[in-house]
């Protein structure tokens, strides 16, 4: 869009999808003289395949960022089983209305990681009045985290960088009750499989339609849609992704389906997978019809 005025700029990516919608408008009139709406913009934007995007959203690394990245994957990249005993712990937000500050921005397929396509997000203070080290300990740690990792031999627990993790109380609790902690680097990149859970944990809470009238409410919503949720393991280490590896876990999710589902209606369930040749095969819609 710079090259819509001789000597433009390109928009900054902290921009929104209607601000920039509106300094392209005032860049026609200026340069050219011509009077166009917001509308008649987006639509050309759109015509041209231009549609808004959600922005990509990471952490600013610095090179010593970078450096310990790398030196974490490099001492465990020959991890097979140990990553089995490896607990994971992670939390989400969960608003009480819809509206979360979402931001659109327009780009062509395959341009998601443009520099004016991302927006940085950084880790801030923790207000007053949530999650501090002691609660920490007392409504996590002691009720939930410890009796998980005794019945796991050589468990390994993760946690990631907050202040309430690595606060010196914690540190000392967890070599008391002898609880073996996985070094977690600064700004890690997302590699947490229980983050797929909290977004299919959000779709079941959209599917509500009206928002929580009250934060009880609202947890209530979340603790049956974690209840509902069915999971599969999926594939083990080291397994190909084709037709015939998806179509057998389709045969499990089947099992689990029909031992979970023997009390409620068929209509419940909803499968999702994008459209990835595994996903899309003629094996994979004939095993998807066979569900019934």
């Amino acid at each position: 869009m710079a090259g819509l005025c001789e000597g433009g700029n390109e928009p900054p990516g902290s921009l929104n999808a209607s601000n920039y919608i509106y300094s392209v408008e005032l860049t026609l009139e200026y340069c050219n003289g011509v009077d166009l709406s917001a509308s008649t913009v987006r639509r050309y934007l759109l015509r041209a395949g231009l549609v808004a995007r959600m922005p990509l959203r990471r952490l600013p690394l610095s090179r010593n960022h970078q450096r310990l990245r790398l030196q974490w994957t490099r001492e465990r990249r020959h991890w097979r089983a140990e990553w089995q005993n490896v607990v994971f712990s992670d939390e989400s937000r969960f608003n009480l209305y819809y509206n979360d500050g979402r931001m659109r921005v327009r780009r062509y397929r395959g341009e998601r990681n443009l520099r004016a396509c991302i927006v940085e997000r950084h880790s801030g203070q923790m207000p007053s009045g949530n999650l501090n080290s002691n609660r920490y300990i007392r409504e996590v740690l002691e009720p939930e985290v410890l009796p998980l990792l005794q019945a796991i031999p050589h468990a390994i627990f993760q946690q990631d960088g907050a202040r309430p993790h690595v606060a010196k109380i914690v540190q000392a609790f967890s070599e008391e009750r002898r609880v073996s902690l996985l070094p977690w680097p600064a700004r890690p990149p997302n590699m947490l499989p229980i983050e797929l859970v909290w977004d299919m944990v959000g779709r079941q809470l959209v599917r509500h339609g009206l928002p929580a009238p009250t934060l009880d409410a609202l947890w209530t919503r979340i603790q049956t849609s974690w209840k509902v949720l069915l999971l599969v393991d999926i594939m083990p280490h080291g397994t190909t992704i084709n037709s015939d590896a998806y179509v057998a876990t389709l045969k499990k999710l089947q099992v689990r389906l029909s031992r979970v589902r023997r009390h409620r209606e068929k209509q419940d369930v909803l499968l999702l997978h994008d459209n990835a040749q595994p996903y899309v095969s003629h094996k994979t819609t004939d095993q998807i019809r066979k569900f019934g």
